[in-house]
């Protein structure tokens, strides 16, 4: 027979589960074990949740690391508002930074000499937060490093931010931010004094640039390239070489912003689609947009008018040099300051289509911008085209006559020399003229190659230099205009090289 078992206790020296006939019996350390084996199965669940609950706590309550470049020290236990690391590098070092991780910087300059490594790679979806209220314009970001080739600030995966921080790289060819096939939101930020390009856009990047201010960057402000159609929207564009250069295949989309005071406003070239909205293209030194190649810009259509102001650039408001006709709708630019072929039939009141305004008045200049850096912070080197020859500088020895204004006896010249305003921004009426320094010149260029470049730079000439022929572009006080002027040729396929005027 068997013992009787109340099923509530489990103790004894055997115990029954059931009372069948051929039963089995277990020890008292066998029934423990099962026992605790159907609760944890029952308990599984529950334990699942928790941890479920915890890491959604986690994700919603990201950490945050505290970084301070004047009072920080770089320790494991540091971090903390209380105890800030130093340098950006040790925080991106020291840990694996889950998506939302806040990297939170205070005031001051992060450069090589305190620590940091550059280029700096921000993680996928970490932020890099400085002071968004004034753009970063006290916590600075300053140096380089090489990545692809180029000397490079910073790099930023899918889904990260840069949110309140000045980015400047003073070192030769010096490019601010480079995005590469990721999507980061750069937004209130300040990409400023950039020797090559304050931010590039390549690959399959579909980057959001909100309501940031690009200025005083030695090529482009934006340069968007490849397939990339990244959003740029909202930001203050000014003082650079292109405000926003955009070729290749890549079709952004650029609205609501303000670009003003650059060589030339917004440049659009290879087989790039850009879609451009209600941008204000003010007071830009050459053309407000210039369309070239076999670029098709959206300009606005009936449904969808551009709402695009270009006004006050002084060679013209839109150049268009594409065998396309441009289709414009709901812009306003005065008739007379476009140049190339456009189509007002898609304009539902043509009347509204292109509109004169009134002079807009100019903002201050942006001081000039002081980086603590031994690297001088004027130079600047041309990028170029892939399989393009590198543009070659020539010093010219003092045997060769220095520029004139007036040709000189024996020499085929047939315009006097055209001197170039000193730098990017409009002239100060105040300001003496600087004698020219350098020349832009297109050497043995055959006649295919003198009417393309004239149709670019309808005041080219032919000229001599050392016994042989050359055209020569213009001649210019500020190098930067000289290289400005090389890469919209090397751009177009025209090998052309600048020369350097000694002085007796």
């Amino acid at each position: 027979m068997p013992e009787p078992h109340d099923g509530n206790s489990l103790l004894g020296t055997s115990a029954v589960l059931s009372a069948p006939k051929d039963q089995y019996r277990y020890t008292v350390s066998e029934l423990l074990i099962t026992a605790m084996q159907r609760i944890a199965s029952a308990a599984l669940p529950i334990a699942l949740m928790i941890l479920s609950l915890a890491a959604s706590a986690s994700a919603q309550n990201p950490p945050t690391v505290y970084i301070d470049p004047q009072n920080g020290i770089d320790r494991a236990d540091g971090g903390t508002p209380t105890k800030p690391l130093r340098t950006i590098t040790y925080a991106l070092q020291r840990r694996s930074l889950a998506p939302g991780t806040l990297l939170q910087l205070a005031a001051g300059t992060y450069r090589a000499e305190q620590g940091e490594r550059f280029p700096l790679r921000i993680p996928r979806g970490v932020i890099l937060r400085g002071d968004e209220a004034t753009k970063g314009q006290n916590i600075v970001i300053a140096g380089g490093g090489s990545y692809a080739g180029q000397s490079v600030v910073m790099t930023l995966g899918d889904r990260a931010q840069l949110r309140g921080v000045t980015v400047t790289n003073p070192q030769p060819r010096g490019f601010g931010l480079w995005l590469e096939n990721t999507s980061p939101v750069i937004v209130s930020s300040r990409l400023r004094g950039n020797t090559q390009d304050g931010l590039v856009v390549r690959g399959a990047s579909n980057a959001m640039i909100l309501q940031n201010v690009i200025e005083q960057n030695g090529n482009s402000g934006v340069a968007i390239e490849a397939t990339s159609s990244p959003e740029v929207r909202g930001n203050l564009i000014r003082g650079n070489g292109y405000g926003i250069s955009i070729r290749q295949q890549a079709a952004p989309q650029v609205a609501e912003n303000d670009v003003r005071q650059n060589q030339d406003g917004i440049i659009v070239q290879g087989s790039a689609r850009p879609l451009l909205r209600q941008n204000q293209i003010l007071d830009n030194q050459r053309y407000g947009l210039s369309v070239l190649s076999d670029a098709l810009p959206d300009l606005g259509t009936v449904g969808d008018p551009g709402n695009n102001r270009l006004q006050g650039n002084l060679q013209g408001d839109l150049l268009n040099q594409t065998p396309q006709v441009l289709s414009l709708s709901g812009n306003q630019i005065a008739r007379d300051r476009i140049q190339g072929q456009v189509t007002l039939q898609a304009a539902a009141n043509p009347r509204q289509l292109l509109m004169g305004t009134a002079p807009v008045p100019l903002p201050p200049r942006p001081a000039p911008l002081v980086i603590p850096q031994n690297v001088p912070s004027n130079q600047v080197v041309v990028r170029l085209t892939p399989n393009v020859p590198e543009v070659g500088v020539v010093v010219l020895s003092t045997a060769l006559p220095p520029v004139r204004q007036t040709p000189p006896v024996g020499e085929a010249v047939n315009k006097p020399i055209i001197i170039a305003p000193p730098t990017g921004l409009p002239r100060d009426p105040g300001l003496a003229a600087t004698p020219p320094r350098y020349r832009v010149v297109v050497p043995g260029a055959s006649p295919a190659i003198t009417l393309q470049v004239r149709r670019l730079i309808p005041s080219a000439f032919n000229s001599r230099a050392r016994g042989r022929e050359v055209l020569q572009i213009g001649a210019y006080s500020d190098r930067r205009m000289a290289e400005l002027q090389v890469r919209r040729l090397v751009e177009e396929g025209i090998r052309a090289q600048i020369e350097r005027i000694e002085s007796r």
